[in-house]
């Protein structure tokens, strides 16, 4: 009787071994098409220009230029 009871405790955990093995390979399979994306977002670099502070004198210049 007592062994009937270990061998289906055994059989259980086994089962059990085997889900959570599967259930961590899905989540990591998950975890590096994540790593994928987040690596190709990376290299799209945006590049945007950076306001310029520019002394008045040389926009007037600047605003001259453009219109004569």
């Amino acid at each position: 009787m007592v062994r009937k009871l270990k061998l289906r405790r055994s059989r259980r955990l086994k089962a059990d071994v085997a889900w959570w093995k599967s259930e961590a390979q899905d989540w990591k399979d998950i975890a590096m098409e994540h790593a994928a994306e987040i690596d190709r977002l990376k290299k799209l670099v945006i590049r945007v220009p950076m306001p310029v502070v520019v002394p008045e004198s040389v926009a007037d210049e600047m605003k001259l230029r453009e219109v004569g």
